[in-house]
């Protein structure tokens, strides 16, 4: 793992709500970014530390931090973005069955569009 955050009990807390609602993965990131107060500056505090982001102050809005990638954060990203292609190249016949299925029932009509013409 290339940063090692640590939870707060809060954060353990919320996560396993997440899971308790079986709230998809995808969604969690999202809801304890919105949801839990001070979250995005402690994230940023470990990238910072971790040297794979730099802040900086808004020369036009003394209220906004602006936080860009540093060289280490670009090759980390470049490095995962690699992983991510190479992972979904090895799952391609699965998603290519998938893509299939779709249309299979896309041609077929949504449930709505066949209640409206038996109905």
């Amino acid at each position: 793992m290339l940063l090692r955050i640590i939870w707060e009990p809060r954060y353990r807390i919320a996560e396993r709500i997440c899971h308790l609602i079986r709230l998809p993965r995808s969604l969690r990131a999202k809801l304890l970014v919105l949801a839990l107060p001070n979250f995005q500056a402690r994230l940023i505090d470990r990238l910072v530390i971790a040297e794979l982001v730099e802040r900086s102050h808004s020369s036009t809005d003394g209220r906004s931090v602006l936080v860009s990638l540093t060289a280490k954060g670009t090759t980390v990203l470049e490095h995962l973005a690699a992983l991510h292609v190479k992972e979904l190249l090895e799952q391609e016949p699965l998603l290519a069955e998938s893509l299939r299925r779709l249309r299979q029932i896309g041609r077929r009509g949504a449930p709505s569009d066949r209640r409206s013409r038996n109905g």
